[in-house]
């Protein structure tokens, strides 16, 4: 179980820094400022990311090297964009304190339990 929230948060940061670093190379070839929120850079990570994996799995295997690219990367995002990364990141840790409560995380943690098959009968998932 620590193995998959290990791998759901490497993937979460992973596609968080790729989409950052994709709308920051954007707004500077096309010359103008994006609004950059932490959700709108998590789907862009998460399209930047597909593509990259469905165009590299044409020529190769997907495995160790294709990460290691990616973490690169993120890396090299980190390094070049600190200030948009932690002022992304310290907005959304805020929002989260302000804004979240005892019944809203109980919510989403029962969203996300049905959401991943808790109540699927095994015979409908095998289909």
């Amino acid at each position: 179980m620590i193995t998959v929230l290990l791998n759901w948060g490497y993937i979460f940061i992973i596609t968080y820094l790729i989409g950052l670093g994709f709308f920051k190379l954007l707004s500077i070839l096309l010359k103008r400022p994006f609004t950059i929120t932490f959700f709108s850079s998590i789907l862009c990570g998460i399209a930047v990311t597909t593509v990259y994996a469905q165009m590299l799995s044409l020529f190769c295997k997907i495995g160790f090297f294709a990460n290691l690219f990616l973490v690169i990367l993120c890396i090299v995002t980190v390094i070049i964009y600190p200030c948009s990364f932690y002022n992304t990141s310290l907005q959304l840790f805020s929002d989260l304190i302000i804004q979240s409560s005892l019944n809203e995380c109980v919510l989403m943690g029962l969203i996300n339990f049905l959401g991943f098959g808790g109540l699927i009968p095994k015979w409908q998932i095998i289909f």
